[in-house]
Parts: C-alpha cells; sequence; structure tokens
C-alpha cells in the first residue's frame, strides 16, 4: 500500500506564519492523512498558520480568513492538536532546537484587545450574546 501524502499548499504564501525551518522540525508532531475514504485530508501546515494567526490577531474563529479553509475546519484542528498534545509536543521541539529563537506558536494578545464592550465584535451572534476570550500561557 502506497502512503499518502499531504497536498501541495495550493495558496500564495501571503500569510506565511511558519519559517520552513521551524516546519521542518515540527512537522512530525500534527496529525497525517490516514488514507482512508471520505473527505480530503486538510494541509497540516495551513492549519497551524490559521491558528497562530487567530492567535496572534485575537479574532473568533468565523474571522479567520477564507484563504485557510474553512474556520469550522481550523477550529476542528485546534481542538484535536490541544487535546492530543501535538502542541504542545512541537513547541518543546522548538524549544530545544532553537532555545535563542522566538517561538513562532506563541501568541501576542495585547490586554487591551480583550476589554472590549460585547456588541463591539462584528461576529453575528443570538442577542444578549458574549464575546470569547482565549487566553493561552507559556
Amino acid at each position: 500500500m502506497q502512503a499518502v501524502t499531504s497536498p501541495p499548499r495550493t495558496y500564495t504564501a501571503r500569510f506565511e506564519l511558519v519559517s520552513d525551518r521551524f516546519w521542518n522540525s515540527v512537522q512530525h508532531e500534527f496529525p497525517r492523512p490516514a488514507g482512508r475514504p471520505g473527505r480530503r485530508f486538510s494541509d497540516a501546515r495551513t492549519m497551524v498558520e490559521a491558528i497562530i494567526y487567530r492567535q496572534r490577531c485575537a479574532i473568533p474563529w468565523r474571522q479567520v480568513p477564507e484563504v485557510f479553509g474553512h474556520w469550522q475546519t481550523i477550529w476542528t484542528w485546534n481542538q484535536r492538536i490541544l487535546t492530543d498534545g501535538s502542541w504542545e509536543r512541537a513547541r518543546a521541539e522548538w524549544r530545544r532546537q532553537s532555545p535563542d529563537e522566538k517561538d513562532p506558536t506563541r501568541p501576542t494578545v495585547q490586554v487591551e484587545m480583550a476589554r472590549v464592550h460585547r456588541l463591539a465584535t462584528s461576529v453575528a451572534r443570538r442577542p444578549h450574546g458574549w464575546v470569547e476570550l482565549e487566553f493561552i500561557l507559556p
């Protein structure tokens, strides 16, 4: 049986948030296609870049640019890699290999951004909704 590989990147690297050096050192930590029939497997690098983009911009899931894929797919990947420990293993591997370089997965959220009124967001929601705030500690 032939191994199934991830499809090549199909978008312009306008949002390239992960260097090739970083990706080559941590790509083995993230899920890979299992070769089962069904929906096409999302590119792991694109999903990781989307998650990093969302963390750095401190935006709701629905506002992640479409160039990364559908927001629900990105959210699912985020939940999967946080639950199975892939995210922390990748960060630990990067810190081990490059202790002097900045960790590209570390979010850079300013405190002022978290202090918005619940009506200040542009995301559609139910009346009397709330804004999702997510703080990720190093």
